[in-house]
């Protein structure tokens, strides 16, 4: 065997022994742990309080290590490393085997079990694991020098030689055993992994030889038949040609739809630019090399005029590979004659709809300038000045729901408008209706859509927090600022925060947005339940009001 695949085999061998050893390793690690568990409780009933029971105990120092090796060997994802994993686990464990030895004496009582429990996790390793014999080997002599280094370190050698040397043999032949059980273990494991290996070999070969053959004997028979069914069957017009455009096979599909323009019903051995001569040679001849050159399929749609009639016409090219390389062409054609009637049926009635739609809106939207006139000359023939101010509320009140049916009418899409050009107009609009040139307006608007059904209240409640503030916080005309704000929530970008906030006089010392009996206010909290929204009020430095909604464009 040349190193390579001496190698190789260890390689396998290491990867098959260590799957099939993990049930073993786990049954004696589990009667370890189990065992040790018995005994301590045993010795705990029988003789309770013991100094050899409590040093018997010490011996648990080992537990971490063997839940660790359980732990490894339950993982999946370590199985192709647990030759490493477990050789490093079973090294580590001359640290409990230095320690409970070096800090302890011959004078200690129960010191006794000491060199007998080495010999056991000795012969234990060599028993339970199965990873590769030498880190077997290598682990046994660590755990040998971690002993003896132990006793010279307590010196307990020196207090009775002939012991320390009595119980260092015992130690070495438990090793000795357990090497033996390993070695066994491993001529074993070797010897069925070569059998089981040249049977599967052989096997798989034997195997693939028949199937080869079945598989062959199959296509034979069947391959001819096969395309026929299989073509057959497709609703869809198929015929396949060789690369001279030459037709060597048809579905019934073909046939059909083919005797409705020809008499002669012999297809194949025709040409296809002659049996079909609608179909451009030019533009055929360039589809079927690129699927010949590339060996892709090739999508189109053609539009072909047959008997004073237009046909519309799915064609898919696929290819067919012999000896790897493009024999043939199958040909796929799909009628969608009716399909392009549908659609082109929906976007007439889609445009149909868009249209009367943008009517509708455009209507609107004069109506309600109607009302907006209407009231404009009621309000300059009426002479009481009381009676002006809510018509004029009224009148900015129908201008926001008039200004989102010109928003719908001028927009790309009629079933949203853009809310930031939508305040802005509005916002401007009132200013410029109430105020006095003495308030400046400082929109900070993030674009974003919204829904009619959302942007109406949105407009209405606008219009009452910019005209409260134009009204109230900038008495004797004093000049000051206006903030419009529209921002997403930083923890939810489905909601947004509206924000309208001046650097007037601010709201009364005993404002309570709860008890306002006004109608404005009132509108507001009709509004604010509709849309499930959140009012947040501010008053420092002049009023804030923060209106946070749910935008339900997705």
């Amino acid at each position: 065997m040349d190193p390579y695949s001496k190698k190789e085999f260890e390689r396998e061998f290491l990867e098959y022994q260590l799957p099939v050893s993990i049930p073993l390793m786990r049954v004696g690690l589990i009667i370890t742990l189990s065992l040790f568990l018995l005994y301590a409780v045993l010795n705990e009933i029988i003789f309770p309080g013991s100094e050899s029971g409590r040093f018997f105990l010490r011996f648990g120092i080992i537990f971490p290590y063997i839940l660790l090796s359980l732990a490894v060997i339950s993982i999946k994802a370590l199985q192709s490393k647990l030759n490493v994993i477990l050789t490093i686990i079973n090294i580590l464990t001359a640290i409990p085997v230095f320690v409970v030895g070096a800090f302890s004496g011959i004078s200690v009582k129960g010191y006794d079990y000491y060199y007998t429990w080495v010999g056991l996790v000795i012969i234990g390793i060599f028993t339970f694991y199965r990873i590769r014999f030498r880190n077997l080997v290598i682990t046994g002599v660590v755990l040998i020098l971690a002993y003896i280094a132990a006793i010279l370190y307590n010196y307990s050698y020196a207090d009775n030689p002939e012991t320390f040397l009595n119980q260092l043999l015992f130690v070495i032949s438990m090793a000795s055993v357990g090497f033996f059980i390993a070695y066994i273990f491993e001529i074993k494991n070797r010897k069925d992994f070569t059998q089981n290996k040249k049977l599967t070999d052989h096997y798989t070969v034997l195997v693939n030889e028949m199937k080869a053959k079945e598989s062959a004997q199959a296509e034979l028979v069947q391959t001819q038949m096969k395309y026929l069914h299989a073509l057959d069957a497709i609703p869809d017009m198929v015929y396949i040609t060789d690369p001279h455009l030459n037709i060597v096979l048809v579905n019934n599909s073909l046939k059909d739809w083919d005797s409705m323009f020809n008499e002669n019903d012999n297809i194949i051995g025709t040409r296809v630019d002659e049996r079909f001569p609608f179909i451009s040679p030019e533009i055929y001849m360039e589809e079927m090399n690129y699927v010949i050159s590339t060996g892709n399929i090739h999508i189109s749609e053609k539009k072909y005029r047959v008997k004073e009639s237009d046909i519309f016409i799915e064609v898919r090219k696929v290819p067919i590979f012999l000896d790897n390389k493009v024999g043939q062409i199958m040909v796929i054609l799909r009628d969608i004659s009716k399909k392009k009637e549908v659609e082109d049926l929906k976007l007439r009635n889609a445009e149909q709809k868009e249209v009367m739609l943008r009517e509708i809106h455009h209507r609107v939207k004069n109506n309600l300038a109607i009302v907006i006139s209407l009231l404009s000359l009621q309000m300059r023939n009426t002479p009481n000045p009381e009676l002006k101010k809510p018509m004029k509320d009224i009148e900015l009140r129908i201008r926001s729901m008039a200004l989102i049916h010109e928003h719908l009418y001028r927009s790309e899409h009629l079933d949203r408008i853009p809310l930031s050009n939508y305040i802005h107009s509005l916002s401007a609009i009132i200013l410029g209706t109430l105020s006095e040139g003495n308030i400046r307006l400082i929109p900070e608007l993030t674009p974003t859509d919204i829904s009619i059904e959302t942007a109406l209240p949105i407009g209405l409640i606008t219009n009452e927090l910019v005209t409260n503030a134009i009204k109230y916080a900038f008495p004797d005309k004093r000049e000051g600022e206006l903030w419009i704000i529209l921002r997403p929530e930083p923890n939810d970008g489905d909601y947004y925060r509206l924000t309208v906030k001046d650097n007037g006089i601010g709201l009364p010392r005993d404002f309570s947005f709860e008890k306002q009996t006004s109608m404005g206010m009132f509108i507001v909290k009709l509004l604010i339940q509709q849309l499930g929204a959140k009012l947040e009020i501010e008053n420092n430095s002049g009023a804030c009001f923060h209106v946070i909604f749910k935008n339900l464009i997705t």
